[in-house]
């Protein structure tokens, strides 16, 4: 799903499954981390091994970096990108009501 395609699923977007994969003490984490709770978005926090990277985290980041999200088929490892996702995620299903 690119960004530009959701305005035609509004409605369940906010429903789709988020997984933010993490290292705590990232300050990218952080501010990643604490827009999804400002916003109540529901989600699975997964800490990772910076050391032994997991394929999810390869999957939506092929360098390794944290954070990452998987929402849906979507995913990113870059923390600007991922906060502009979220708002905009928001801001489409909020326009829906």
């Amino acid at each position: 799903m690119q960004v530009g395609d959701l305005r035609e699923h509004p409605v369940t977007l906010v429903s789709i499954p988020w997984n933010l994969l993490t290292v705590p003490i990232s300050p990218f984490v952080q501010r990643v981390w604490i827009a999804m709770e400002a916003k109540g978005l529901q989600y699975q926090y997964i800490e990772v091994d910076p050391y032994k990277k997991p394929q999810a985290l390869l999957d939506v980041n092929p360098r390794g970096l944290v954070p990452g999200i998987r929402h849906g088929d979507w995913g990113c490892g870059e923390s600007t990108v991922l906060m502009e996702y979220v708002r905009a995620i928001l801001l489409l299903s909020m326009t829906t009501f």
